[in-house]
């Protein structure tokens, strides 16, 4: 009657070691749901971001090529009167 009562332990052994990586499984797979979740807010932050410096980038570049058209006319002026 050992026998029965050893192969009975080993399982209920076995079924507690089950249960505990279940409860670890679970626990990991609800910590990567909460971070792609904060992944995915802050992709759209970075979106928001990306698009104030495009922004920022392509007025700046007009300033430039402003800037730039005035000195070259300036510079045609100059050679004109020379």
């Amino acid at each position: 009657m050992s026998a029965p009562r050893d192969a009975s332990a080993a399982k209920e052994r076995h079924y507690q070691h089950l249960a505990s990586a279940l409860q670890k499984l679970t626990a990991n797979v609800a910590m990567a749901r909460d971070h792609i979740e904060e992944a995915g807010r802050q992709s759209d932050v970075i979106a928001r971001l990306a698009c104030g410096q495009a922004s920022l980038f392509m007025a700046s570049l007009e300033q430039v090529d402003q800037e730039s058209a005035a000195a070259a006319e300036a510079m045609a002026r100059e050679e004109e009167h020379q």
